[in-house]
């Protein structure tokens, strides 16, 4: 186990439609994430990456949902949207761990 300085990276995202602002995120493995969803867009959202089990609440427009995680295996993965059609309309982005 190494742990990363006990830094905890923090990331704001922003989500709309159909999209995510930034559209990629590096963290590193086994350090800490703190992620806050902003929902700027007008329908409801949420951030999931099905590879580490980690999604925030479906939160309605204005509102925000953070998160805490702490990613355990590297790699390139896929973040979406999961409401309705939002993934297939293109609302989605990449992620990458690093070692």
């Amino acid at each position: 186990e190494t742990v990363v300085g006990g830094e905890t990276q923090e990331v704001t995202l922003d989500a709309s439609e159909f999209k995510f602002s930034p559209a990629t995120l590096t963290f590193k493995k086994g350090q800490a994430v703190r992620l806050t969803l902003k929902n700027v867009g007008k329908m409801p959202h949420d951030w999931v990456v099905d590879e580490l089990g980690v999604r925030t609440k479906v939160i309605p427009s204005g509102d925000t949902d953070t998160i805490e995680f702490t990613p355990e295996k590297a790699g390139t993965f896929e973040y979406y949207c999961s409401v309705g059609q939002h993934r297939a309309n293109g609302m989605f982005g990449k992620l990458t761990v690093t070692e």
